[in-house]
């Protein structure tokens, strides 16, 4: 298997630049939240690229201006006329997440948080570092703290290192050193840069020797030579435990002392279904704990022009581009799709992939393909999700596919193009976890409603560095729609991905769709498929055990997924938090979406209903709203959103269709639509939506739009009701 070097290399001798060296030495910078105030952090960024002569391409995000001095803004990072290697994200913590969340939708490779409420040493502080972990690992966004762009003789008072901020051990999104919003730190970052790309990678390899000659004493410039030590002072320097000086020494050695016990681990104790595909699919392992994987399956859809335009400028093609599909979802219109696409740039962006996908020779459900969708509808759909396979995909929610046993999770756009010209892609294996779901789900509890309680139970970043498969008679009682809806939503719980083992539901879903084993091929399958789950005995890093009896109908109130409890709850107030960090935090959660402290969560009016997304838009979601709203008015306007153009015809062979728009509902066509605020599916600031989608960040559907996740069966009676209600209220027939 030729991996290095690449097609590039053989032909020019050239060799083309990894996404290390994007990092290392980015030729593109974003600033997010640049400002024209020289005093504030963004300014002093903006400033100081520009004096300190960094040469590379520099982009001011900022939704304030239009141009600072004679350089234009950019709203929003997604709109950026270029790849971005790298972005400094200078902005207040409330938005630095959907910041770093935007930055993984445009394939943005790493991140800079400057920012001060992740430098917060209280509860607070470490929540706001978890959920930002969470979500970078879910965007395939690395988080780069000073250390990692060359500031090596910072105030270390400013930089809090990853071990003293954060509970839990290292997730594989790479180093996080987060910074406060220090005006000489942040005026530094960018004159690193512009340092580091002029003294090549060994200017900060570690080498003594490819230091500059200033820095290769021991001894700072200016200061005498410590003379050597005699007697008790040798005797104490002798017996002092090797790299005490050095704390981030000292943490590298006892992570390579613990992957070595856990490989010897692993190599003698039954293993988990995920250590069987994980090992089934590694190509190479090097020491440092990277695995380069094989890769079955890979799904580009209309955002990975960053990739193909990588694999362009390298001159390379899809090594494999059978084993590669497209789906466009993200960028189309979900009405009046026969008048096309009205917004310039995304008709532009659906027409790029277009002529990706054929120049690559890459089959594509496009726009006028009869089966198309959103990606994680279709794929399962068509066969090309099987169990046993290794999926990548540059969106967050690939781990939808893990409920087939398949190993899926998201890739950044410099994953994507490693996968399109090698079909691998480098990956440091997660651990395991296992959360049990025991008993049987009781009347009007869906998938949806587990995986909320789930989330509220672990926390945003509960699965940080996991990975997830979910077991117990409720998980194995579910069939294979609700099972992607549980494993969709591993990302809000921070895992690397979610799997659920195969079993008979699961081969009878698949067979006999299109790409879907037959005959002798097939036999042969499912003997193999029917080894995959956990042996016996498995041991997994961390286990949670939830009783089914206990889950109630779920909505989320706040401003993540781990801020969810049962309809019958109410909004939690500040006064009761001891934590003045979290106490803070809990009140801009609260005056971000207009709520009071201990109103009851069924008295919430709503002004808008969502039904569809990649979490809930298939036949069984649309069936179950379909049953509350049947013979009902919605009191708010509706709309609906079949997860593909087949789900839609289903659906209207059914006569689903009528009962929605006999309800006042809209009937649209199939896409990513408003759970992504796109081609003006997107909420007004200050409304209210009862939504069926995965995330409720702030903006998320809409600039100042409050989102409230929930189920259809639950979105639906919010539709006909006016308010967030408890289904099982509306009848036994619902």
């Amino acid at each position: 298997m030729d991996i290095l070097p690449t097609q590039a290399a053989r032909k020019t001798g050239a060799r083309p630049r990894t996404g290390i060296e994007r990092l290392l030495h980015p030729e593109s910078v974003a600033i997010i939240g640049a400002s024209a105030d020289p005093g504030k952090v963004g300014g002093k960024v903006r400033r100081h690229a520009l004096a300190f002569g960094f040469t590379g391409t520099v982009f001011l995000v900022t939704p304030g201006h239009e141009r600072i001095g004679d350089v234009p803004c950019y709203p929003d990072v997604r709109e950026l006329p270029a790849p971005v290697d790298v972005a400094v994200v200078c902005l207040p913590a409330h938005r630095v997440i959907p910041a770093v969340a935007a930055c993984g939708e445009a394939g943005v490779g790493a991140a800079v948080v400057l920012s001060a409420g992740f430098a917060e040493t209280g509860a607070e502080g470490r929540r706001l570092r978890q959920e930002l972990v969470a979500v970078a690992a879910a965007a395939g966004v690395r988080l780069l703290g000073p250390n990692c762009l060359g500031l090596l003789n910072v105030e270390r008072s400013l930089a809090l290192s990853f071990s003293s901020t954060f509970e839990g051990s290292l997730p594989p999104v790479g180093p996080l050193a987060v910074v406060p919003q220090s005006g000489a730190l942040a005026a530094s970052v960018l004159s690193r840069l512009a340092r580091r790309r002029s003294r090549g990678v060994g200017a900060l390899s570690g080498r003594r020797a490819d230091l500059p000659a200033h820095r290769r004493s021991r001894t700072a410039p200016g200061r005498a030579r410590r003379q050597p030590a005699h007697g008790a002072a040798r005797r104490r320097r002798r017996d002092r435990p090797r790299y005490a000086h050095d704390p981030s020494k000292q943490r590298s050695g006892r992570a390579a002392r613990g992957r070595r016990r856990r490989r010897d681990r692993e190599m003698t104790q039954p293993p988990t279904m995920f250590d069987k595909i994980w090992d089934a699919h590694a190509v190479v392992r090097r020491d440092d704990g990277e695995v380069l994987l094989y890769v079955d399956r890979h799904y580009v859809i209309e955002g990975s022009f960053h990739a193909f335009d990588r694999l362009r400028r390298e001159g390379l093609a899809a090594r494999r581009p059978h084993q590669t599909f497209g789906m466009a979802d993200h960028y189309v219109p979900t009405r009046d799709r026969h008048l096309g696409i009205p917004d310039p740039e995304a008709r532009a962006v659906v027409e790029l992939f277009g002529r990706n996908t054929r120049d690559q020779g890459i089959k594509a459900f496009d726009l006028d393909d009869p089966r198309q969708g959103i990606v994680h509808v279709v794929a399962p759909e068509q066969g090309l999700t099987l169990p046993g396979m290794t999926i990548v995909c540059g969106d967050s929610h690939t781990s939808t596919n893990g409920a087939f046993g398949a190993l899926a999770f998201g890739v950044g756009a410099s994953e994507s193009a490693h996968v399109l010209a090698t079909q691998t892609v480098w990956q440091r294996k997660p651990k395991n976890m296992r959360i049990t779901v025991s008993g049987a789900l009781p009347f009007g509890i869906t998938a949806k409603d587990v995986i909320l309680a789930i989330i509220a139970r672990i926390g945003a970043g509960g699965g940080t560095g996991h990975v997830i498969e979910y077991a117990g008679p409720a998980i194995a009682g579910l069939s294979m729609e609700q099972r992607m809806t549980i494993c969709n939503m591993s990302i809000e719980a921070g895992a690397r991905a979610g799997m659920i083992a195969p079993d008979d539901t699961t081969f009878a879903y698949v067979e006999g769709r299109p790409h879907a084993p037959r005959g002798d091929a097939w036999r042969r399958a499912l003997e193999l498929w029917r080894e995959l789950p956990s042996d016996a005995g498995a041991v997994f890093d961390r286990e949670v055990t939830l009783d089914a009896g206990d889950i109630e109908p779920m909505v989320t109130w706040g401003t993540s997924p781990q801020d969810a409890l049962p309809i019958g709850a109410r909004v939690p107030s500040p006064a009761e938090v001891a934590e003045p960090e979290r106490r803070g935090a809990l009140e801009r959660v609260l005056r971000y979406m207009d709520l009071r402290p201990g109103t009851a969560l069924s008295e919430l009016a709503i002004d808008r209903v969502f039904i569809g997304s990649c979490t809930n838009s298939r036949i069984e979601d649309l069936r179950a709203a379909a049953a509350v709203v049947r013979a009902r008015r919605a009191l708010v306007p509706a709309m609906v959103t079949p997860g593909s153009q087949l789900v839609k015809r289903q659906a209207e062979a059914e006569g689903l269709d009528r009962v929605f728009r006999d309800a006042g509902f809209e009937w649209r066509d199939s896409g990513c639509s408003m759970c992504v605020g796109m081609n003006g599916d997107m909420l007004a600031s200050g409304e209210r939506c009862a939504s069926t989608s995965n995330r409720n960040f702030e903006g998320r559907q809409g600039k100042g739009g409050r989102t409230h996740l929930m189920s259809p069966s639950m979105a639906a009676a919010a539709a006909v009701t006016g308010r967030l209600t408890d289904v099982r209220r509306l009848g036994p027939e619902a």
